[in-house]
């Protein structure tokens, strides 16, 4: 597996950037990996879950995580 251009950890999340060389004089593809670490009861050890999304989607996935902050900021009704 290749390694992160960038890196951030924050508690039990992480966000990298991986690049990927393409074929020819083209700019090389990044893709950006989220991941959660989690403990499993059931086999009792640290697993990750992880989602791959591209550059193009950090604006709306802002976009979307700005109000679920504001909502969960608010107490319970």
């Amino acid at each position: 597996m290749s390694q992160p251009i960038f890196k951030r950890e924050l508690s039990h999340l992480s966000v990298a950037v991986f690049e990927n060389e393409r074929d020819g004089d083209k700019s090389p593809l990044r893709s950006i990996s989220i991941s959660r670490r989690y403990f499993d009861r059931s086999d009792e050890e640290w697993k990750s879950s992880a989602m791959s999304v591209n550059p193009a989607d950090v604006p709306a996935i802002r976009q979307l995580l700005a109000p679920v902050e504001e909502f969960l900021m608010q107490p319970p009704q």
